[in-house]
């Protein structure tokens, strides 16, 4: 299981990305007293403050985009960064290719 914080330099904050259900779990029940069911999942992600738990668990490149893309908009939100499809969206493709290529390594070497 990987299990790596990365820190958002820019934006402050760290995105922890994890690649096994109950490892998961476990970092998530640090955080919360909520439980989560993650049987049927193939990623996970979840905010808790400045902390962002992102969950991929079958080791695919699309699901870690798709995790990735929840959490770049639950930073730019947070950090009152506007996304919007008619214009403002570089915030959102910058932050989601750097985290892509922090994560993505990560995940290849489990798949």
């Amino acid at each position: 299981m990987t299990v790596k914080a990365i820190h958002l330099p820019i934006y402050g904050g760290k995105v922890i990305l994890i690649t096994g259900r109950k490892t998961f779990l476990r970092e998530y029940a640090k955080l919360t007293d909520e439980s989560l069911d993650l049987d049927d999942a193939a990623g996970c992600s979840s905010e808790h403050g400045m902390c962002y738990l992102v969950g991929v668990f079958n080791g695919k490149p699309s699901v870690l985009v798709h995790e990735l893309a929840h959490t770049t908009f639950k930073i730019l939100h947070d950090r009152n960064v506007p996304v919007q499809r008619d214009g403002q969206m570089e915030a959102f493709c910058y932050l989601l290719e750097w985290l892509f290529g922090q994560c993505a390594p990560l995940i290849r070497k489990r798949a």
